[in-house]
């Protein structure tokens, strides 16, 4: 997530960041989960980054709405890119 909280820093106020964001709180999560290798830390300290952006009501995600994807491993082996989007013409019987 930090390629896209990095357009939030007090740095690119004025650049890219055009609500003019400068939270401390949001800035220490950014770099922190940058830094953090240990999946599941970095996924919390995310978590808290999504907060404190949201509850900043200065802007909202549109891009990464959730894409529930079903299938049954019995018969169908899929096959999806990172962020979930089927790639059905790769799919394979099971």
């Amino acid at each position: 997530m930090n390629w896209v909280t990095q357009w939030w820093l007090p740095e690119q106020a004025g650049v890219w960041n055009w609500q003019y964001l400068q939270d401390e709180e949001m800035e220490r999560l950014h770099y922190a989960s940058a830094a953090e290798i240990d999946p599941e830390k970095r996924g919390e300290l995310l978590k808290q980054l999504q907060t404190v952006v949201d509850e900043s009501y200065t802007c909202f995600m549109l891009g990464h709405l959730p894409r529930p994807v079903l299938y049954d491993k019995t018969k169908v082996v899929p096959a999806m890119l990172p962020n979930a989007e089927p790639r059905t013409e790769k799919f394979k019987k099971a």
